[in-house]
């Protein structure tokens, strides 16, 4: 999802070239992490809440 919502690399004359393109997918990922250890869906798996 964030391949393709996220930041695109430039194509003017100050664009990154290809180290921004090869380095861009480290940023995903970590935009990615983020982003699952920040969204709960409330499920738990193989453990009892207490009441």
């Amino acid at each position: 999802m964030l391949k393709y919502a996220g930041p695109k690399p430039s194509k003017d004359m100050f664009g990154g070239g290809i180290g921004e393109e090869q380095f861009s997918t480290f940023l995903t990922r970590e935009y990615a992490a983020l982003l699952a250890d920040s969204i709960d869906f409330g499920f738990s798996v193989g453990r009892k809440e207490a009441s």
